[in-house]
Formats: C-alpha cells, sequence, structure tokens
C-alpha cells in the first residue's frame, strides 16, 4: 500500500504494518523495517504553534531561529 496517511476506511483486516506506510509517513528516523530511531533536527526555521490540547517534543538541545518563534497553547516538552 505504502502511502503518507492511511484513512480508517482503508483498514480492512484491523492492522497496520510498516510496509504500509511510507517511511516519510512517520518523520524523519534511521534503521528499517521495526528498527528504527525517531529523529528531529536540532534548528528550527519556522513559526510553529502548537494547538490548545496537543502534546509535543523535541529532543534537544534545541536552536530556534531568532526570526521564528514557537507559540505553546497545548504542552512542548524538550528532552
Amino acid at each position: 500500500m505504502a502511502l503518507d496517511k492511511i484513512k480508517s476506511d482503508m483498514i480492512t483486516d484491523g492492522t497496520i504494518v510498516a510496509a504500509d506506510i511510507a517511511a516519510g509517513a512517520i518523520g524523519p528516523n534511521l534503521g528499517s523495517s521495526d528498527e528504527w530511531i525517531r529523529t528531529n533536527s536540532n534548528q528550527i526555521n519556522q513559526d510553529i504553534t502548537i494547538p490548545s490540547g496537543t502534546n509535543a517534543l523535541s529532543v534537544g538541545p534545541i536552536n530556534l531561529n531568532v526570526a521564528n518563534s514557537i507559540t505553546v497553547n497545548g504542552v512542548y516538552t524538550i528532552i
């Protein structure tokens, strides 16, 4: 199937496996199959708003471009 998103009407057998999702759909990562490590950039160069009722996470350190901002209406955690 290899899609960038899966809608509930596409799940016919009740399961989703790694082969059903394109690598980009789960974000940047290293590894393959069920052996992978999620990655994120250490630089943010865009304005980001974390909506109310949403949890967000980065693994730091994180450098925020001086021309950009992060607006936190929900919860943002850097570990």
